[in-house]
């Protein structure tokens, strides 16, 4: 497995972190459903906003 393969699967996985937050802040956000790992994740999928 080269660099570029390992670059692009963290890409997807904070891309994934990004949408999940994203649908979650539709329902109240991602604290109320994650508890403190939601706190730290919540907002992520704002930054991908151009």
């Amino acid at each position: 497995m080269g660099i570029n393969e390992i670059i692009m699967y963290i890409m997807m996985f904070f891309m994934l972190i990004a949408a999940v937050d994203r649908i979650l802040s539709q329902f109240g956000g991602s604290a109320r459903f994650l508890g403190k790992f939601g706190k730290s994740i919540e907002g992520a999928g704002g930054q991908f906003e151009e």
